[in-house]
């Protein structure tokens, strides 16, 4: 008697960037090629970017038709359907949430159906990811993801289904990693069939496929079709969808994972990682135009005809989403930098929203302050901000919570000294002294010990100093010193911005890259950091998350030695890697310190040393690498600060402009926060206000946000809208939950036109 194997596909394939090998019919090719197996019988699930069924329905429409038909019958099943398929660990709360979001209403609206399986085809993993995924109907997650041009490590187990704990306790049903999970050459599915035939037990064989019917592709279903007619001889042959899985097999095993247990595979720090800097920018502009917008809306104010600027903030939003896609970060030289073409049609249309807002408020709120605020953040801050439309650089203490504000600047409450020595720059700051060397190098003292911080590191060369340090004044409590050296392939010009208002020493820096650098970590140029004692925990970030741990995994990368295609790859050991969204902290007994980064993700712990990646030359991009960048970070020591919050800070500036306004109001805050609650999103949807929370902690948080404008109900509701139960403003977040609020608002009264009629009538009849 033939054992049994149920086996299952997912073909995957996407809009974004598909011209780059097989132009415009890729999709509808890659559905045709599915479509012969599932003629003969096969069930499997499709993996499309959410964009690519809007392509396809739009430009071939017979096909998607056949296709909807195929899912309709139950032979196919939509696989995950975000919008563009990014790396969900190298993104901001809230792009996770709009990426699953508008995923899940584009297959909605062509299809009929919700999406109930998430598996994407690169490595798609975060913690906090099952919690959103049950807010937004998924029933089953996939940890089998491709080597492709990322190499993701992943944990293998024995029984095929699981179930997937987050961090917040969510737990959903998953199809684990197993020798069974085969990748798409049919050599692998032959590999494995060989390895498996003599045991005695059901067999669950999922196989991943890239089809398409052309000679320049290497994964056809004629080829596969020949290996599975093998199986056919072999085994009791049963087509089932990946979906079905757990149910034929019930998970009983409950895994729990950090973000550092799996390992991403990907060039953290190549080109800079300027597009994922840039990303976070244009992210935060967009997060601001809806938060102006909505303070606005609420406040019966708007400077443009309609009263929410929907469609422009959705474009901007969408196009940030293109830009996400993983071709477009991992194959971002090959791909032509087409991501920031798309970002910064992004930035065009949102940044003008930020501005005619910030404009509006300013002639709105009290004149006789000198400047209108706007804070994005829910809690009360200082710190150092550019006003709008001058160079000026301005100091404010004690802003509010999220809105804008009409306040004075400051004069510094503390001027600092500094002046030039042989040594270098030396600085008083907060009460230590800082000297900032020709190497870059900055040392200090602090709880009797001498730190160095910002060590540049290229392996194999030493740090040049290429000019000495220079001092600038730009108030009384800010100071700018820079300095100018070599190492190695790399020239970098660094300015170290210590202000009075700031727990962090400020750093950016030009990168210019003289010639290629060595391929991948090997060559890469990286900032050192060492307490000089032993390391008992990193503590880090990722989307909705803060954990703590010491990361300890080996894997490897890989590159072409020429053609990405067809050349033969050699492989680099990565060790001890691991990513943060936005910020790592070194604890040892004594001493801590904290790095906040604006996108450059990669970080490599060596012992008790933590190495942040600033840049690598990755060999996937050819000779398209880029050859001039600029990052920012910034670096604390043994600071008792909530490292969440500086991180956020970090990367969310306030915004000024010069009041304009009569005396009138102060303040333009939509509520009154009392809580530690971290805010994803708000704004208008409707006529209603949609806000997003999340609660860091591993412990249970109680808030208030009391509005202070007029509003109905409030409701909470999952992802897609669907109201799970009527709420008050006296929030209770478990540990680590993320939670949506709609707040119904008044019916609006619009003003009617009909008396100004006569305008337009009387003028069109003139002769």
């Amino acid at each position: 008697m033939k054992k049994k194997i149920f086996y299952t596909f997912g073909n995957h394939m996407h809009w974004i960037d598909m011209e780059w090998m097989w132009g415009i019919g890729t999709l509808e090719n890659s559905t045709k090629d599915m479509l012969k197996l599932v003629q003969k019988g096969l069930k499997g699930a499709i993996n499309f970017d959410a964009i690519g069924y809007e392509y396809l329905a739009f430009k071939h429409p017979d096909t998607f038709e056949r296709l909807k038909e195929a899912v309709r019958q139950g032979k196919i099943e939509i696989a995950a359907g975000t919008y563009t398929q990014p790396y969900p660990h190298l993104i901001d709360e809230e792009s996770n949430v709009q990426q699953i979001i508008f995923g899940v209403r584009v297959c909605e609206r062509l299809f009929g159906v919700r999406p109930k399986l998430f598996w994407e085809e690169e490595f798609y993993f975060f913690p906090q990811l099952p919690q959103l995924l049950l807010q937004a109907g998924y029933e089953v997650y996939c940890f089998f993801f491709q080597e492709t041009w990322h190499t993701p490590s992943v944990p293998k187990f024995e029984e095929p289904t699981l179930f997937w704990e987050g961090a917040d306790g969510s737990k959903i049903r998953a199809l684990s990693f197993t020798d069974l999970c085969v990748h798409q050459w049919p050599e692998d599915l032959e590999r494995t069939i060989s390895k498996h035939v003599e045991k005695n037990e059901e067999l669950f064989l999922i196989q991943w496929l890239e089809l398409m019917d052309s000679p320049k592709w290497m994964c056809r279903s004629e080829l596969i079709e020949k290996e599975l007619e093998r199986l056919r001889q072999i085994f009791e042959f049963q087509p089932i969808r990946p979906s079905e899985i757990v149910d034929l097999r019930k998970p009983e095993r409950i895994v729990r994972f950090k973000s550092t247990d799996l390992y991403h595979g990907l060039s953290l720090g190549k080109n800079g990682d300027t597009l994922r800097i840039e990303r976070r920018k244009i992210e935060n502009t967009i997060n601001d135009a809806q938060i102006l917008a909505s303070i606005a809306y609420v406040n019966g104010l708007s400077p443009q005809w309609s009263a929410y600027p929907d469609w422009e903030i959705e474009e901007a939003r969408r196009l940030l989403m293109i830009s996400q896609a993983h071709d477009i970060d991992e194959c971002e030289g090959f791909c032509g930098d087409i991501g920031k073409v798309y970002l910064e049609t992004a930035k065009s249309l949102a940044t003008p929203i930020v501005e005619r807002y910030m404009d509006m408020f300013s002639k709105n709120v009290d004149g006789t302050s000198q400047l209108c605020v706007f804070n994005p953040l829910p809690w009360k801050r200082k710190g150092y901000v550019r006003v709008e439309g001058t160079d000026q650089i301005v100091a404010v203490e004690d802003v509010p919570a999220l809105g804008v504000f009409a306040l004075d600047e400051q004069n510094g409450s503390c001027r600092i000294e500094a002046w030039e020595t042989e040594e270098g720059i030396k600085v008083l700051w907060h009460g230590a002294q800082w000297t900032v060397q020709p190497n870059g190098i900055v040392r200090t003292e602090s709880n009797g010990k001498v730190y160095e911080l910002n060590e540049l590191i290229c392996e194999g060369y030493e740090v040049v100093p290429l000019s000495k340090p220079t001092l600038k004044r730009i108030l009384p409590d800010l100071i700018d010193v820079r300095t100018s050296v070599k190492v190695g392939p790399y020239e970098c010009r660094q300015s170290f911005r210590f202000g009075e208002l700031n727990d962090y020493l400020e750093i950016e820096t030009e990168i210019e890259v003289i010639e290629k650098p060595k391929p991948g970590y090997a060559g890469a140029l990286m900032v050192r950091m060492d307490l000089k004692e032993e390391l008992k925990e990193l503590v880090y970030d990722y989307p909705f998350g803060v954990e703590r741990g010491i990361p300890n995994l080996k894997h490897y990368r890989y590159y072409p030695k020429g053609d990405w295609m067809t050349s033969e790859k050699f492989f680099e050991d990565v060790v001890n890697h691991f990513a943060s969204l936005r910020f790592v902290q070194l604890r040892c007994d004594d001493a801590n310190m904290l790095f906040l980064h604006s996108g450059n993700q990669g970080f490599v712990r060596n012992g008790s040393e933590l190495y942040a990646v600033l840049y690598l030359y990755d060999p996937w991009d050819g000779e398209n690498f880029a050859k001039s960048v600029r990052t920012r970070y910034g670096i604390a020591l043994n600071v008792e600060c909530d490292p969440l919050r500086m991180a956020q800070e970090f990367n969310r500036p306030m915004i000024a402009k010069k009041a304009q306004g009569r005396v009138g109001s102060k303040s333009f805050q939509p509520f009154e926060i009392v809580g530690e609650i971290q805010l994803s999103a708000i704004y208008v949807e409707g006529n209603s206000l949609i806000v997003r929370i999340w609660n860091p902690k591993e412990e249970q948080i109680f808030a208030s946000m009391e509005p202070k404008f007029d509003f109905v109900k409030v409701e909470e509701i999952n992802l897609l809208g669907e109201v799970l139960e009527e709420v008050s403003t006296q929030i209770t977040l478990k540990p680590m939950e993320i939670k949506t609020l709609r707040f119904h608002l008044p019916a609006r009264v619009e003003k009617g036109l009909d008396e100004y009629r006569y305008v337009w009538s009387e003028y069109q009849k003139r002769e």
